[in-house]
């Protein structure tokens, strides 16, 4: 589980990401402030170090139009280290991508 906390307009905003296994699938379900919770399938390139995410679906999406986020790649930097980009969809098409580097504390 990872919680994502940030200030939008002066109001605190917290997302949550969950990781799983469904079957021997990985997994991520996000719930978003968008209000809506797409779940992605992920694949590994181990030559690349790069995990990437693809939707699949999501749940209170009234239509694909609506806006969610739609991929999500994780690069893993060094031990200490990895980026994560993800990419905002609105009316089937890429919106905005946010990046952030993680750094192990």
């Amino acid at each position: 589980m990872e919680k994502f906390r940030m200030v939008e307009q002066g109001k605190p905003v917290e997302m949550i990401t969950m990781y799983y296994l469904d079957g021997g699938q990985l997994k991520l379900t996000h719930y978003c402030m968008a209000g809506n919770q797409p779940t992605m399938r992920g694949s590994y390139a181990p030559e690349t170090k790069t995990l990437t995410f693809e939707f699949e679906n999501a749940t209170n999406l009234k239509s694909a139009n609506d806006g969610h986020m739609h991929h999500a790649v994780y690069k893993f930097i060094d031990n200490d280290h990895f980026r994560t980009t993800w990419t905002f969809q609105k009316d089937q098409k890429d919106a905005f991508a946010e990046d952030v580097i993680y750094v192990r504390k």
